[in-house]
Formats: structure tokens, C-alpha cells, sequence
């Protein structure tokens, strides 16, 4: 079955990204406040206004920053978990399922 299903098929759309400078904080916020699980980082290009994605902030991370007293007031780009592994929604979920 995974061979024929797309990504397409299963992603959301709509993610909730911030910008690298971010702090972790407003970045837990945020997390709570829309109550989602994680929170792509991206850069956004001035010229042509396409958004690239950097990394990722999860609410695991959060756990782990808290739990290790780091300062929630430093910026996401210090934290963030990169390089992405991006996919393509034309993907089938078993090239996604091998590639992982």
C-alpha cells in the first residue's frame, strides 16, 4: 500500500514556522498557544520571498532545554535540530519509509 500512497496524501499544510532568531521561548509559546508538537525554523529570502526551512524545534526539545537549565532566551538558530531531511509530497510513503 505505502508503495502507491504519496506524501501528499498524508502531510499538513499550513506549517507553523519562526525565524532563526527567535528565542525558544516565544518558540514554547507558540507551541502551546496552537498546540502543535513542533516548529519548522526558516529563513525567508528577501528577493524572492520563498521560505527555506532549517531546522526544527520539538516539544521534546523543550523538555530536554528545560531539563538541562539552558536559557529559553536564546535564539533557535543555537538549538535548532538541522540539517532537514526534506522530502517531496510526489514522494510514495515507502521511498520516505526506506529513505528514513
Amino acid at each position: 500500500m505505502m508503495k502507491w500512497r504519496k506524501v501528499a496524501e498524508i502531510m499538513k499544510t499550513g506549517v507553523i514556522y519562526v525565524h532563526p532568531d527567535d528565542s525558544v521561548r516565544q518558540i514554547a509559546r507558540l507551541m502551546a498557544d496552537n498546540t502543535i508538537s513542533c516548529v519548522a525554523i526558516c529563513q525567508t529570502d528577501p528577493k524572492t520571498s520563498l521560505v527555506r526551512p532549517l531546522g526544527i524545534i520539538t516539544e521534546r526539545d523543550i523538555v530536554q532545554f528545560q531539563n538541562l537549565n539552558l536559557d529559553l532566551r536564546q535564539p533557535a538558530r543555537d538549538v535548532m535540530s538541522a540539517p532537514l531531511f526534506l522530502i517531496s509530497p510526489d514522494d510514495s510513503l515507502w521511498s520516505v519509509h526506506q529513505q528514513m
